[in-house]
């Protein structure tokens, strides 16, 4: 369900710990298809697969210091969108009953009359199987629940009383996602997650936590299935798995998607053209100079923050984030 998720998923704390990672992990497809570590290849497009996130190792040591008290991680929708071709979507469903998602999706979906993006009542592809053994929180009483008000689903849960379990050593299941891969899609899609926490039993966050993604392939058997209309990548199918890997170093250059135009990267800090170690209004003024700028100064380089050879809106929210001050000459 949507619209759940208590305050107490939302401590602001200090930090403790180390090493802890959320991952997700295909287990699934209603189709022909081969599943290895966090990749799925499936031998067609148009199927159903069923994803499934784990987290591990808030307590490497395994003392019991720190305990888990609350979790949250959020899924990155941006790689529902293919490379070659093709988006995917949540599996939506419609129903009248918990029971008939729940045999659609053999787990705790829900039948959500109130979704914000879809009429009538639909079958949540975003849920948490809170019965099963290896739920992170399966013997402790909680509240739990997934946001799907927007495509960054958002899972989270809180216990209830204070958290006695010890970290087994092992991944613990979190939450699952079924998403439906369409029958025009092609190349690999990445499904990334993002915005982890873990809150620990003395309500610290429990730092670093790393995420792991998981990828939904599209079994290829030519070069040309592979071509993602990037001029800036060279398309190939390795093993029956398109693989789009960029023609120029990354190190030291940046590329134009739709030319193939190359140009070379700016040896100062992003944003300060006047090299005086401060992005401010004297700054901005020159960024203004340089918009639609092609081919791309020298000059400018220190503004293509997108390392795309061009200045446009793409590059502002890199300048912005850049900037240290308003002050100017």
């Amino acid at each position: 369900m949507h619209r759940l998720l208590a305050p107490a998923l939302f401590l602001i704390a200090a930090s403790v710990g180390r090493g802890a990672e959320f991952s997700i992990v295909p287990v699934s497809a209603d189709g022909p298809h081969v599943i290895n570590g966090n990749e799925i290849v499936l031998s067609s497009a148009g199927q159903r697969v069923r994803l499934e996130i784990f987290v591990s190792g808030w307590d490497p040591d395994r003392d019991g210091v720190p305990k888990l008290r609350a979790w949250q991680i959020e899924i990155d929708s941006s790689g529902y969108v293919g490379a070659v071709a093709g988006t995917l979507s949540p599996a939506f469903v419609p129903c009248t009953s918990g029971a008939e998602c729940q045999a659609v999706f053999g787990g705790t979906s829900v039948c959500d009359p109130d979704h914000d993006a879809l009429p009538g009542q639909n079958c949540e592809p975003g849920f948490i199987e809170f019965n099963r053994s290896d739920y992170v929180f399966a013997t402790i009483p909680d509240l739990r629940a997934v946001d799907v008000s927007s495509l960054d689903y958002r899972y989270g849960a809180t216990t209830l009383t204070d958290p006695t379990d010890i970290d087994p050593g092992t991944p613990r299941y979190v939450g699952t996602l079924v998403l439906d891969v369409p029958a025009d899609a092609a190349g690999t899609f990445e499904i990334r997650l993002m915005n982890p926490r873990l809150i620990a039993d003395t309500g610290a966050d429990i730092t670093p936590v790393s995420v792991m993604p998981a990828r939904i392939a599209i079994a290829c058997n030519a070069d040309a299935e592979c071509d993602d209309g990037n001029l800036c990548t060279t398309d190939r199918c390795v093993g029956r798995v398109c693989a789009n890997t960029p023609s120029f170093d990354e190190l030291a250059e940046c590329c134009e998607p739709a030319s193939g135009q190359i140009c070379g990267v700016s040896s100062a800090p992003p944003g300060d053209a006047d090299g005086d170690g401060a992005v401010d209004l004297f700054d901005y003024g020159v960024l203004q100079r340089c918009f639609g700028s092609a081919p791309l100064p020298p000059a400018c380089a220190v503004f293509d923050t997108a390392c795309d050879c061009r200045i446009d809106l793409d590059d502002l929210p890199g300048f912005l984030s850049a900037r240290t001050g308003p002050a100017g000459p």
